[in-house]
């Protein structure tokens, strides 16, 4: 490739808005004792550079009671069999709260504790200095689970019940958005009744409500039994999804998987009309195999680069900080890779995952930033992968601020690519790279391939953009 006559131009689209505290973790700490009082913990959640909690977290909020810091009399076994070493208490987000300047995302009990309850919650968290920006009412009750059910027959009951909430939470805490339970389409070929319906009937009696919330899990691509419970899968289950992942053009499937879906939803007329929070996104497998590559990383990435895209979407969460191997974005164990069969992997306590460092390069990105342009490549190139679908090979943002300009570029390709980035770069770029091989399993700053350089705006002279890569860099002027 001759970098300068095959050079791809990068130019600015059309900005809009970032929400203040766009990108966020849930953060569900009831397991393994683990606390925000723990400093090593309050510095792993700051080299995320998220900028809201979700506390307690989705499903065990339903359950909370937030006087105790744990969980009511009415939680399910699964949820009362935990040992109750480390109360998750306001005071404990507060530790969080104090280290990150991460705002808190309030999930409201609205399914076993009373509204007054919930706002003496709201006024004891701001007595002891936690904002109240952000409340959810409640998680997921598009569930086919009795207990939902009984409580809120149909969607237009909770809407309707939830009507009462909003103006609750208005009347005393007026400066704060309320966000009501939407339902994301299924990652299941055939929807529940009660899911599929959800929205349609929601939807347009919503207006009491500043947002509607999304989940969006997505499965590899790879098959598995995604219905059974565990972390982990056989061995021949994780040695053929490895298998699948290396194979030609299985990598590219995996990547694709946010895009194809999103897509989807986006084409849905009825949520482009709302403000939208993802308050859950992630890959959900039970497998194991492809969990903590880079492949996995890239994959959230792609979610993350269709989200950022779309202007209304008001905030992100991460799903989840919390020692969950499915899921963490840092490891808190030196085990934390045991039911991984098909290689002998050894973990840092602290260190980031694949997904952490993805979550960081974004986070790093969008520090006080309060507009957002994607960029435009030109010409467009896609990467084909299987069933003859294609997705875009590069992604890009500039992020605005009042004390700075920070740009992200993504190739999830297999191929370098060549940038002109004179068209939309004045001055010039101080970046760093972050690569891998998409099969390579992240447990150190050592598994990726990083590079940190300067790159000049001037006409022709190309930004060498290696495969499967994210770029992170600061405009200097």
């Amino acid at each position: 490739m001759d970098p300068q006559a095959d050079a791809i131009r990068v130019s600015r689209g059309q900005a809009h808005p970032l929400g203040a505290h766009f990108l966020g973790v849930n953060a569900p700490l009831t397991q393994r004792g683990l606390t925000w009082a723990k400093a090593p913990l309050r510095e792993a959640l700051a080299r995320l550079h998220v900028s809201h909690i979700r506390y307690p977290g989705g499903t065990i909020a339903n359950y909370w009671d937030w006087r105790t810091g744990w969980f009511n009399d009415d939680a399910p076994e699964v949820f009362k069999r935990r040992p109750k070493v480390a109360p998750y208490t306001l005071e404990d987000l507060y530790a969080a709260y104090r280290t990150t300047d991460a705002v808190p995302v309030f999930v409201l009990n609205v399914l076993t504790d009373t509204l007054p309850s919930q706002l003496e919650m709201l006024a004891a968290a701001r007595q002891i200095g936690l904002p109240v920006k952000y409340v959810e009412l409640g998680n997921e009750f598009y569930l086919d689970d009795p207990g939902y059910i009984a409580k809120y027959p149909t969607p237009e009951d909770y809407l309707a019940k939830m009507k009462t909430w909003v103006e609750g939470v208005r009347k005393v805490f007026p400066e704060a958005r309320v966000a009501v339970v939407g339902a994301g389409p299924s990652r299941y070929a055939k929807q529940p009744d009660r899911l599929a319906g959800w929205n349609a009937k929601m939807l347009p009696g919503m207006n009491d409500a500043d947002a509607l919330i999304l989940h969006f899990y997505l499965f590899s691509g790879f098959g598995g039994r995604q219905n059974q419970q565990g972390n982990w899968g056989t061995a021949q289950e994780q040695a053929d999804q490895y298998r699948m992942l290396q194979e030609p053009g299985g990598a590219a499937w995996m990547i694709a998987q946010p895009y194809l879906y999103l897509q989807n939803v986006w084409r849905d007329p009825l949520l482009a009309k709302h403000p939208i929070w993802v308050t859950e996104f992630n890959l959900f497998d039970r497998i194991g195999a492809v969990r903590g590559t880079w492949a996995h990383g890239l994959l959230v990435a792609g979610f993350l680069t269709e989200m950022v895209a779309q202007p209304n979407i008001e905030l992100v969460s991460y799903h989840a900080f919390a020692p969950n191997p499915m899921f963490t974005p840092l490891f808190f164990t030196a085990d934390d890779y045991a039911g991984l069969t098909i290689r002998d992997v050894t973990t840092t306590p602290y260190a980031l995952t694949a997904t952490g460092h993805v979550l960081a390069v974004f986070g790093e990105a969008m520090a006080g930033a309060t507009t957002v342009t994607p960029l435009v490549f030109t010409p467009e190139t896609v990467v084909q992968t299987r069933q003859n679908r294609t997705y875009p090979t590069l992604h890009g943002f500039v992020f605005d601020g009042p004390e700075a300009s920070r740009v992200l570029l993504i190739n999830l390709s297999g191929e370098a690519q060549a940038l002109d980035v004179s068209p939309f770069l004045e001055g010039a770029l101080d970046y760093r790279i972050l690569s891998a091989d998409p099969a390579t399993y992240i447990t150190a700053p050592e598994s990726l391939i990083q590079v940190r350089q300067r790159q000049s705006a001037v006409e022709g002279d190309s930004l060498i953009l290696p495969p499967y890569a994210l770029l992170v860099g600061e405009a200097v002027r």
